[in-house]
């Protein structure tokens, strides 16, 4: 969500950025981090542990996918993966 803000605030600005997150926050659902999201992550096939624990969060979540900067680095993903300009361009065409 903190990446989502950024790019939200350079693109929107700081009050359109907040009133986002609040309504992302009420459409998607956030990923808690526990141990047994860490040991999966551990566990895993990814190269990056940040990004393991990522998409072991999203799964565990039952998430349909996961936003991030770095979309190279899940090619190992079960799950659709978004940057954070293409959930921006996603969410700018469900306002038209």
């Amino acid at each position: 969500m903190t990446t989502v803000y950024y790019f939200d605030q350079k693109r929107y600005g700081g009050t359109a950025a907040q009133q986002d997150i609040r309504d992302l926050l009420d459409l998607f659902d956030v990923a808690a981090v526990n141990r047994r999201v860490l040991a999966q992550a551990a566990e895993s096939e990814f190269a990056d542990y940040e990004d393991a624990v990522l998409h072991s969060a999203a799964r565990t979540a039952g998430a349909d996918g996961l936003v991030t900067r770095n979309a190279a680095d899940f090619s190992a993903a079960s799950l659709s993966v978004h940057t954070p300009t293409e959930l921006l361009t996603i969410l700018d065409h469900r306002r038209e």
